[in-house]
């Protein structure tokens, strides 16, 4: 009959066996891979590009605007609700409720 320290013996001894075999496996790979040249790549980055100004100008900025290259309104369009303003002074008079809940 086993108990829990013949058990617990057992599985030490299981323990130190596998782990020696890896060692040693390792242990012949890495003699056989000093025999092999392993070569590294290396990149170099050269800074030879000169920077440039990410600045435009107000003579640029205009005509872009102008040319109808403009990716934002000055004036957002109105969703049909109100605009920010409204919003803060009707929770300031708190006429805002809760109608449902928020659904996850």
């Amino acid at each position: 009959m086993m108990t829990w320290t013949n058990f617990s013996y057992l599985l030490f001894l299981l323990y130190l066996i596998y782990y020696g075999v890896n060692l040693c496996c390792d242990l012949l790979l890495k003699a056989q891979g000093k025999r092999e040249v392993k070569t590294h790549q290396v990149f170099l980055l050269e800074d030879d590009i000169a920077p440039v100004s990410v600045f435009l100008s107000e003579q640029t900025a205009l005509t872009d605007a102008t040319a109808g290259v403009s990716s934002l309104p000055l004036n957002p369009v109105s969703t049909g609700g109100v605009s920010f303003a409204e919003l803060l002074a009707l929770a300031s008079q708190d006429a805002i409720a809760l109608t449902s809940q928020i659904s996850y």
